[in-house]
């Protein structure tokens, strides 16, 4: 008779999900199956006979777990997965993508009690810093105010900015000589009564008019 010899084969399959956090944190998961059969091979003819494949030739990889994120959103997910021996290695790469921001900038003038002056609404992303453009004319910014808005996963559909009045400060130059010229004009007048040359004084009403 022939003779035959018998050997185990072996096929495994991989599958490996990478998941990494907006801080660029990452984490692997590696699922493994190794599937195994008998080979039988006739030394005579050379055939092979195969036995059937351990676990009915199929295996389920598990549901990988997706963090959620506040704010963000994952561009994938990692579902149970069946595969068979003649399943490929696969690789699953999940990242996050910030979500669309918008909040309402309600300006307010702490120089008149709180009163509201305007609105602004602000548009970016979740971890964007968005700097405020449309500050109300004749205003500042009061104390401890910023000019920007950082978009987090809580930050509120309405943000209060407080104001105060702008005060501007103009240094005036004088002309010193012209304004000499004007005192001596009309805060002295020379004598007509030929008692010398010299100045007299006028009054206040005349220096006035």
């Amino acid at each position: 008779k022939h003779q035959r010899n018998t050997t185990q084969e072996e096929k495994t399959v991989t599958r490996k999900v990478t998941i990494t956090t907006p801080d660029n944190k990452s984490t692997v998961t590696n699922q493994t199956v190794t599937f195994t059969r008998n080979a039988t091979v006739d030394e005579v003819t050379g055939n092979v006979t195969y036995g059937p494949w351990s676990e009915n030739g199929k295996h389920e990889f598990a549901t990988v777990d997706v963090p959620n994120v506040p704010g963000y959103t994952a561009t994938g997910d990692a579902p149970s997965l069946t595969v068979t021996p003649e399943s490929k290695d696969t690789n699953v790469t999940i990242s996050y993508t910030a979500n669309d921001q918008t909040t309402q900038v309600v300006f307010v003038d702490d120089d008149d009690n709180g009163k509201t002056v305007s609105y602004e609404d602000i548009h970016g992303k979740t971890g964007e810093t968005q700097k405020l453009t449309d500050l109300p004319e004749n205003y500042e910014l009061a104390n401890g105010q910023s000019d920007t808005i950082t978009f987090s996963a809580d930050t509120p559909k309405q943000v209060t900015v407080h104001l105060k009045h702008k005060v501007v400060t103009k240094q005036l130059k004088l002309n010193t000589s012209l304004s000499l010229l004007r005192l001596i004009k009309n805060r002295y007048n020379v004598s007509d009564a030929g008692q010398g040359n010299y100045l007299m004084w006028i009054s206040n009403d005349e220096f006035n008019s």
